[in-house]
């Protein structure tokens, strides 16, 4: 189980990588910060999705703070909803340190 999780947090810290790469040739080409958002991402991956999302939102299906959570967090950068769920996935899939005890006097 242990090597699964650390094998997805590698790959989601790849698509991290992916993201600053993406976003530092864009700031460079605009000579400005420029961070790509989760709504561009999921919009170039998926955008039909997306749009039946904020429909359901939009409707008052659910609750006004809701909707204003969803919203904040599809304007984050995409970068950092990646990295804490890779990170995470890493840390839990090390497991205990089989080599903790070999030096011991």
């Amino acid at each position: 189980m242990g090597f699964l999780l650390r094998i997805i947090g590698t790959w989601l810290l790849g698509i991290v990588l992916i993201f600053f790469v993406m976003d530092g040739t864009k700031s460079l080409a605009a000579s400005q910060l420029v961070m790509t958002s989760v709504r561009e991402v999921w919009t170039i991956i998926h955008g039909s999705s997306l749009a039946g999302l904020e429909q359901a939102i939009g409707n008052g299906k659910a609750g006004s703070l809701l909707k204003d959570v969803v919203e904040a967090a599809l304007d984050w950068p995409a970068w950092a909803v990646a990295v804490v769920p890779g990170l995470a996935l890493v840390i839990l899939g090390q497991g205990r340190n089989r080599h903790a005890n070999r030096h011991r006097y």
